[in-house]
């Protein structure tokens, strides 16, 4: 690792005379064990500063000599108690040892260890587990003297299925079970009901136990005679499903460590398994070992239900539950059993868990880290991370020495291991990489952790401490190189990223990171370090470039150290570092190259830290994370030298205008001497725009049209934002004033660039100006006039004048297209007028004589149908169109709006596409045939035929006249009509025969119209149809009103018979709805409802009284009574 990154600093603190053996360290002394089997006490406080930690020698407090005078192996220390082993013997001495004699505590002893616990289980430290061969032992400090508190098995006694020294039977029954724990040793109370007690009490008697064994009254789920139960035992309990539930209750109640239950598989045992289960309890499958402990020939036991020999139940497999929760973990390797890991825990059932194999000869080593985790030596220089919580490996990589490891230490985030020979290799603990090798004098005898995160490295004679590095300092030590992967790195070995620290830390260290890239001038990627952090203070940045902030803009206090280095101005920022570079670099062109960049990648911070900023605005000021200084505050500052910068380093306009359109907090007078300086009199006037001081805007752009000279390339991006500050002026309380102001300059300029002005959009506010003013400012250009006239029109905001007109100017419009050489009879703009003429309101016969001097025959028919002037619509069409389909189409659609006024009115005569319904039957495509009916779509109403025939149009009628006058005038004047005489006979006689007997040409009239010189066999044809159709009515109408007569006679019938039909309640007959009979028992009958389905309901049941409760059919309309008369009529006459 590179140098700068050694997170320990090395120091002697102490030198002996004596060979060391062991060390440990317990409040503010260090504890030596030598090899004479003295135990030395130096006093090792924490230093006041960590600059010291290392530097301060331990001083020497007192000696004590053991009474083996043999090498102390092993000294474990606590603020009160220092344990020492020797020659197998275990020691416990006052902390002060020179004030106390060692007392004796246990013998045969191999390893001692310090009982912790872990997390929320963890105990007092004056608790210490001693490992012998066959048993751990766990003393405690009673207050007067250490005691023996609990003993367990060790490995060889795992592999059985072991009680505790307190066990109780539950149903023994004649007590077999509880017979063979009583005879291997165990305290033993066997317990059932009165009944079977007396028999418990003859076969303890008759196999001599005592002493160990009693028999108890004990009903499941009642109160308990004893307590301090280790071990429960059950033999074939669960056979009822009721007795489970007590069952239950009794385990709770006795607590045990572990219950063992041997059941015959009956099914309900499952049932008792998964509801202990869900009360908290665990389950595990224990295999019968070959020797099988529970089955002892030399008990006998006297049955009570008859003198059969009967065997008892025992099961392959045994079911052991234990209570969740950690009293004690030890790891150790037995010997006894292969060269392997173990783990023991109450949370595995007394039993010993296999963890891993140990490979090769080397000693077993285990360093104890944070996060409940193991570091275990798997191979001589090879160690493994272990997870207790979950009991499995950690997902950490395995950390490799260069070297074989003898001794295994462990200190804040890092790990250690020394190769015996004074080579000390510290491995971080999250990225499992070597950060620091340290060569110490003398062979390493024995490593312990001490307080603050040090770790003492005892040597034969000397003891080293390694005091470590403060966190802080060492990374900021790397930032002050540039380091800054390496700090980052340093950040991940300290912290693992389910750390809650490791997010606060890495915050920080992009604050930290960015100002020492600022220091080091690489401005891009210390900006990029600021946009990661979360509260990062962007006033601090602001104030290098202090000139261009506004001057009321008040400098932010400094915070804490974050690196920020004292502000200045820029140039003088980076005129400084360049010249403390070596060689220096202080020559203009560099620092103008390098400030250059500086405003580069503060343009890119400030326009990415400005959207965050206005985020924030929004939150509530407790919810903000950018220090002190408001968001107002500091978006006025960072938007004025933003807009500064802007100008400065970019060549074009696009982003600064995209601020502007964004909106700007910078006020104006902030920028407006500096934008003076520069000629930028244009983006002075958008800062004015987005302060809404249009009249300002306006009056500076005006000034720039009067003033200079014209060019229509620099006056083009005037003129744009001219019109587009009248068009923002529109919302301003005074923009009428300033529209009439200004629009009649940009009119003498470029006209058509005023168009925007006036032609807003849906979402636009509507013009402050009226339209007629609108219209008096642009007299005399008529482009813009008509433009104007159809937006008005096209928003439904015109009013009848405006579209009248407008159709003068589409009129004026047209004739002015059609005096060009070559132009078309239907020119763009007439298309426009005859879609105008139809669709907007407004339009009047004053058009008329102006469209017939241009000869505008299709629009004077829509003018004249729209103003009721049928008469003259029809003689254009005939007689100057001379198009007798369209004549007929507009009769049909004259007709079709007297019928269904307002619906048909989309659909114009001369549509290309017309629906069938107004398709000419006559004068069409297709020519009627006699017998023909083409009224196809035109259902007469009655109340039109009762209408005034002087009050209906009558465009038949019309037609009909019309092509007789036609026919006359064209046997008197040829030249003046487009068809001869006969065609327009011919076309009246098609006319007739198509409509005959309509309403619009009753025959009557028809024959005073035609001339009396026509000959009789001419319209014989007519005349005979129009009998039929006659005869044909007539008869219809009467068969109608005979069979209305019928009818109702039928109906007055049916009604008579409904009310005089009786209904027959008999004594039994109960109401729907209520179930209650209408004759109660006196033979009073009451109000009842009978419907016509013959349904009877009590008055008082009924909901409604056209409705059947019972069916929910509903009588109200008399169609049931309707139809079943003429039911019954049809029936009669079959």
């Amino acid at each position: 690792m590179k140098r700068g990154m050694d997170p320990f600093r090395a120091a002697t603190i102490l030198n002996v005379q004596e060979k060391i053996e062991s060390i440990s360290y317990g409040g503010e002394s260090v504890y030596i064990g030598t090899a004479v089997g003295n135990i030395l006490q130096f006093s090792f406080p924490l230093a006041r500063t960590s600059e010291d930690q290392a530097a301060l020698p331990a001083s020497s407090a007192g000696a004590v000599a053991l009474a083996a005078k043999r090498p102390v192996e092993q000294v474990c220390a606590t603020s009160q108690f220092v344990f020492a082993l020797s020659d197998g013997v275990l020691y416990v001495l006052p902390a002060d040892v020179w004030s106390g004699k060692p007392v004796e505590l246990c013998k045969d002893v191999k390893h001692i260890c310090l009982h912790t616990g872990l997390g929320e289980e963890a105990v007092s430290p004056s608790e210490v587990c001693v490992a012998t061969r066959k048993k751990l032992i766990l003393f405690g400090h009673n207050g007067n003297s250490f005691e023996q508190r609990q003993e367990f098995p060790t490995s060889e006694a795992g592999k059985r299925i072991t009680l505790g020294q307190r066990v109780v039977e539950l149903g023994s029954g004649t007590g077999y079970v509880g017979l063979i724990a009583a005879a291997q040793g165990h305290r033993t109370t066997m317990t059932d009901r009165q009944l079977l007690l007396p028999q418990l009490q003859a076969n303890i008697k008759t196999n001599g136990l005592e002493e160990v064994a009693d028999a108890v009254e004990l009903e499941w789920g009642g109160t308990l005679p004893f307590t301090d139960v280790d071990s429960v035992i059950m033999s074939d309990c669960v056979y009822l499903r009721e007795n489970i539930e007590p069952l239950m209750q009794t385990l709770e109640l006795l607590a045990p460590r572990h219950v063992i239950w041997a059941n015959e598989i009956r099914g309900v045992e499952e049932e008792f398994q998964k509801l202990m289960i869900d009360r908290g309890w665990t389950f595990e499958q224990v295999p019968l070992p070959p020797e099988n402990d529970f089955a002892c020939e030399d008990i006998r036991v006297q049955w009570s239900l008859s003198n059969l020999r009967a065997p008892v139940i025992l099961l392959q497999e045994y079911v052991g539950f234990s209570r969740s929760g950690v009293n004690m973990i030890y790891m150790m390797p037995p010997e006894s059993q292969g060269r392997e890991y173990k783990l023991y825990s109450e949370r595995t059932g007394l039993a010993w868990e296999d963890v891993c194999p140990l490979d090769g000869k080397h000693g077993p080593r285990i360093a104890v880290l944070h996060g409940n985790e193991l570091l275990l030596l798997i191979q001589e220089n090879v160690g493994l991370f272990y997870n207790l919580s979950t009991k499995q490996p950690s997902p950490k990589n395995m950390v490799t020495w260069p070297r074989k490891v003898t001794h295994l230490g462990a200190s804040a985030n890092y790990v250690f291991g020394s190769s015996g020979l004074g080579q000390l290799d510290v491995y971080g603990i999250q990225d499992q990489k070597n950060c620091q090798t340290l060569t110490l004098e003398g062979v390493t005898v024995a490593v312990c952790q001490a307080s603050a995160g040090r770790a003492l490295i005892a040597a034969e004679t000397s003891v080293t401490c390694l005091s470590p590095v403060p966190f802080d300092k060492q990374v900021k030590k790397l930032l002050l190189q540039v380091r800054i992967n390496d700090a980052r790195e340093l950040i991940t070995a300290t912290y693992g990223p389910e750390d809650p620290e490791r997010q606060v830390q890495l915050g920080r260290f992009q604050t930290l990171a960015g100002w020492a890239l600022f220091r080091d001038l690489q401005f891009l990627q210390a900006f990029e370090h600021f946009m990661y952090c979360v509260d990062f203070r962007v006033d601090q940045v602001l104030m290098f470039w202090g000139r261009h902030l506004p001057a009321a803009w008040q400098p932010p206090s400094r915070g804490d150290d974050d690196g920020s280095p004292e502000p200045v101005d820029i140039k003088d920022f980076v005129r400084s570092r360049l010249g403390e570079r070596q060689p220096p670099e202080v020559g203009d062109a560099a620092v103008s190259a390098n400030v250059g960049l500086a405003n580069a990648a503060a343009v890119s911070f400030l326009l990415k830290q400005r959207e965050a900023i206005l985020g924030q605005e929004r939150l509530p000021q407790e919810q903000r994370t950018q220090g002190a200084t408001s968001p107002a505050s500091l978006l006025r500052a960072m938007d004025t030298l933003l807009l500064k910068l802007l100008l400065e380093t970019d060549e074009d306009d696009v982003r600064l205008t995209e601020v502007l359109e964004g909106g700007v907090r910078c006020r104006v007078e902030d920028c407006e001497g500096f934008l003076r300086e520069r000629g930028r009199l244009d983006v002075l006037a958008r800062l004015w725009k987005a302060h809404s001081m249009y009249d300002l805007v306006l009056r500076e752009l005006s000034a720039m049209l009067t003033n200079g000279r014209r060019d229509s390339r620099t006056d083009a991006p005037i003129l744009a934002q001219m019109v587009e500050a009248l068009r923002s002026a529109r919302r301003a309380p005074h923009g009428a004033d300033l529209l009439r102001e200004y629009v009649p300059q940009l009119l003498l300029i470029d006209a058509e660039a005023v168009l925007p002005v006036f032609v807003t959009t849906s979402r636009e506010r509507e013009m402050p100006l009226e339209a007629d003013e609108v219209l008096e400012l642009l007299q005399g250009h008529d482009f813009l006039v008509l433009t104007f006239l159809e937006d008005l029109v096209e928003k439904n905001q015109a009013e009848p004048r405006h579209c009248a007109k407008l159709g003068l100017a589409y009129v004026a419009k047209v004739e002015e297209e059609l005096s060009l050489p070559g132009a078309q009879r239907m020119t763009p703009t007439r298309t426009k007028l005859l879609r105008f003429l139809e669709e907007a309101a407004g339009v009047n016969a004053e058009l008329l004589p102006r469209l017939e001097a241009l000869q505008l025959h299709e629009e004077r028919v829509i003018v004249c149908g729209r103003e009721g002037r049928h008469r003259e619509a029809l003689r254009i069409l005939v007689l100057d169109l001379n198009d007798l389909m369209r004549a007929e189409v507009y009769c049909r659609l004259v007709m079709a709006k007297e019928l269904h006024a307002g619906v048909k009115d989309e659909v114009s005569v001369f549509s290309v596409d017309l629906p069938s319904w107004a398709r000419g039957v006559v004068f069409g495509p297709k020519k009627p045939t006699p017998g023909d009916k083409v009224l196809d779509g035109f259902h007469e109403d009655p109340a039109m035929l009762a209408k005034d025939p002087a009050e209906a149009a009558r465009p038949l009628m019309l037609l009909l006249q019309i092509l007789l006058e036609a026919h006359e005038g064209a046997a008197a004047t040829p030249e003046d009509h487009k068809k001869v005489a006969a065609e327009y006979r011919d076309a009246a006689l098609s006319l007739l025969m198509g409509y005959a007997a309509h309403r619009d040409l009753p025959p009557n009239e028809v024959l005073g119209c035609l001339p009396a010189r026509w000959p009789l066999e001419g319209i014989s044809d007519y005349l005979s149809k129009c009998a039929r159709i006659c005869l044909h009515k007539q008869r219809a109408s009467m068969l109608e009103e005979n069979l209305s007569s019928m009818a109702y006679l039928k109906t007055f019938s049916a009604w008579a018979k409904e009310r005089m039909r009786k209904v027959n309640i008999t004594a039994d007959r109960c109401c729907p709805v209520c179930n209650k009979r209408f004759v109660d028992k006196d033979s009073v009958g009451k109000a009842f409802v009978a419907y016509p389905n013959e349904t009877c309901v009590h008055f008082t049941c009924k909901e409604h009284a056209s409705i059947c409760p019972k069916t929910g059919k509903n009588f109200a309309d008399n169609l049931s009574v309707y139809c079943h008369a003429l039911r019954v009529g049809q029936d009669e006459q079959s």
